[in-house]
C-alpha cells in the first residue's frame, strides 16, 4: 500500500538532519532532471527561478514522454527552501532504501520491471526512515542484521499516477552486512532478481537503471 500525504514537520525534520550540508538538489522526471542549487550549473537547457516554476511544472508530461536525458535550472541562495516550496506543491510519498555492501566491496542489485535498481518501499505511517529501510530491505531481499554506516544523499523523482503528479522522496542509507547469505528476491513485489555486484558489474547496470539510482551511486563510489 502507498501511503500519500502532505510534508509535514517530522519529514521536513528528517530532510534538514540528512541534508544539512546539501548545496545542490535534483529532482527527476524520468529522464529529465531539475537542478536547484547555489552556483551555475554547465549543460543546462533552461534557467528559471522560483517564481517562474510553475513552467516546469506545466512542462511534467513532456518530461515524462521524452525519452532524452536534459537539464533545467534553479539558481537561489536557499536551495533548501526553494526544494520544499517545490515539494509542497504535490501529494508526496516518502520511502526508504539502502546501498548494502558486504566485506568484500559487493553492493545488493535488484531486477524490477525491467531495470536494475536498489532494494527499498514505503515508510509506514509513524516508522522511523532508517528502520523503514532495514525492513524493506529484508523483505525485498531476504537480507537482516545490517549495520548502519551513514545516511546518504535522498532522492526525489515525479510521475503521474491516478490523474495527478507524484513527488516521491526516497531517504537511503549505506548498510554493511557481515554476512553474505543468499538473496531472496521478493517477486510479489515483481523483483525477478536480486544480485550481489562487483564494483565493474554495478558499473555495467548503470546502462540500464533510473537516474536517480545512477546519481547515488555515482556519489557513492566517489565517497567511499
Amino acid at each position: 500500500m502507498a501511503f500519500i500525504f502532505k510534508r509535514n514537520s517530522a519529514v521536513l525534520y528528517a530532510d534538514s538532519l540528512l541534508n544539512t550540508m546539501a548545496q545542490k538538489y535534483e529532482l527527476f522526471v524520468r529522464n529529465h532532471g531539475l537542478i536547484i542549487s547555489k552556483t551555475t550549473e554547465e549543460k543546462i537547457e533552461k534557467s528559471i527561478d522560483l517564481d517562474s516554476i510553475q513552467e516546469w511544472i506545466d512542462n511534467l508530461h513532456h518530461f515524462d514522454n521524452q525519452d532524452y536525458e536534459n537539464f533545467w535550472h534553479l539558481k537561489t541562495e536557499d536551495v533548501e527552501g526553494a526544494l520544499n516550496s517545490i515539494l509542497n506543491r504535490f501529494k508526496n510519498i516518502f520511502a526508504a532504501g539502502g546501498i548494502v555492501q558486504s566485506v568484500d566491496d559487493e553492493i545488493i542489485m535488484i531486477y524490477r520491471l525491467g531495470k536494475w535498481d536498489l532494494p527499498k518501499g514505503k515508510i509506514e505511517p509513524g516508522e522511523g526512515v532508517e528502520i523503514a529501510a532495514k525492513r524493506e530491505i529484508e523483505e525485498e531481499v531476504g537480507v537482516s542484521r545490517l549495520e548502519t554506516i551513514s545516511p546518504l544523499d535522498n532522492t526525489y523523482h515525479f510521475y503521474f499516477f491516478k490523474n495527478q503528479w507524484i513527488a516521491k522522496t526516497t531517504y537511503w542509507f549505506h548498510f554493511l552486512s557481515k554476512e553474505k547469505n543468499e538473496l531472496i528476491p521478493q517477486t510479489e513485489e515483481d523483483i525477478d532478481k536480486a544480485v550481489w555486484m562487483k564494483k565493474v558489474e554495478v558499473e555495467e547496470a548503470m546502462h540500464n537503471t533510473y537516474p536517480t539510482i545512477k546519481k547515488l551511486i555515482q556519489l557513492f563510489r566517489q565517497t567511499h
